[in-house]
């Protein structure tokens, strides 16, 4: 539509400039005088001018090329730079986008109108079907319990049975200390204890720990007792010989010169002392009368020692009069882990 209307502004310009061209040609043939040439010719130039100014903003770029060609050789230079530069279109401004409208405050306000759906009522069957899922459902719940019950059941008897071993395990008297300990460490975790059941079994865990201290104290009292006493050694008075089967011979004799009577007491009382350790690790207790002995002996020999001291009473030692206390500490253990297994 563009292309037509500017074909036919270009056609009316066209008719136009001819039109003029041709009354100017008439009024210049029926002009008699040269005064009157001159002054049709200024409006000659301007209906041109006019009729080249509407082509050139109409017309097509490749028709303006064909047809102003020859005419711009014979227009002045500020002329045609006017010619070919046309005004710039100018282009159509865009509208602006139109506003959502804004809803009023009451139509945001109100809620959704609620769809009513209609209630199709379902078959006998359909409500069978539904009665039957639910009545499996049920019966399979009903199975897991009973699964569950089971487990658990069977859980606490195998709890039970581990109490049970472990209580017989403290009760046995061929167990000593350190395994006692072991054992009611281990029962005072389990989980089938009750809250009364779990304090009793904390507590003989920590009376065991207790007589366990003590113990070992006394061991290593005992050791060290005997390390610090000087143990003497004689070397073989019979001497060595010449061929090797005499040397073998005398290897199985030997003559060593008697030990004094301090040196003896030392390592009859150091051998004494090596021997009370051991037999206290397998609780095999010394009798009172003996142990009292032993320890005076170390307690005088101690003495010896301290020379310088001896006005300030001496370094205490640091061993009991007798094992009573700890024996019944051990005897308390046995005698808790058999009263529980009997209520078991």
């Amino acid at each position: 539509m563009d292309n037509n209307w500017k074909e036919e502004d270009l056609a009316d310009a066209k008719a136009v400039t001819d039109e003029v061209t041709e009354e100017a040609i008439a009024e210049e043939k029926q002009a008699d005088t040269p005064a009157r040439k001159r002054r049709t010719w200024p409006w000659m130039l301007l209906f041109l001018l006019i009729a080249a100014a509407a082509f050139v903003r109409y017309a097509p770029e490749p028709m303006r090329d064909r047809y102003l060609s020859p005419l711009m050789q014979w227009l002045p230079d500020a002329q045609r730079e006017i010619v070919k530069s046309p005004p710039p279109k100018k282009e159509p401004e865009a509208a602006p986008a139109p506003k959502p409208p804004v809803a009023p405050p009451e139509a945001a306000a109100k809620p959704a109108p609620a769809t009513i759906e209609r209630i199709v009522p379902a078959s006998s069957d359909e409500i069978n079907r539904v009665l039957s899922a639910m009545t499996n459902l049920q019966g399979e719940l009903t199975t897991l319990r009973q699964q569950q019950q089971q487990l658990e059941q069977q859980q606490r008897a195998v709890q039970l049975m581990q109490l049970r071993t472990r209580l017989n395990w403290i009760s046995n008297p061929a167990n000593h200390l350190p395994q006692l300990q072991l054992a009611w460490e281990e029962v005072s975790l389990m989980p089938v204890l009750s809250e009364d059941e779990r304090k009793q079994a904390q507590s003989m865990l920590k009376l065991a720990q207790q007589s366990m201290q003590k113990l070992q104290g006394w061991q290593q009292v005992l050791r060290r007792s005997a390390e610090s006493l000087t143990r003497v050694e004689h070397d073989n008075i019979i001497p060595k010989f010449e061929y090797g089967w005499l040397n073998w011979i005398v290897g199985q004799f030997s003559i060593r010169p008697s030990l004094s009577r301090e040196e003896a007491d030392d390592a009859a009382l150091r051998q004494a002392l090596i021997n009370t350790s051991r037999n206290l690790e397998m609780e095999v207790w010394p009798q009172k009368r003996e142990w009292l002995e032993l320890r005076a002996k170390l307690q005088l020999r101690m003495l010896a020692d301290e020379k310088g001291n001896e006005s300030e009473g001496g370094k205490a030692i640091d061993l009991p009069e007798s094992f009573d206390a700890i024996r019944a500490d051990i005897a308390t253990l046995r005698s808790s882990a058999a009263v529980w297994l009997e209520r078991l």
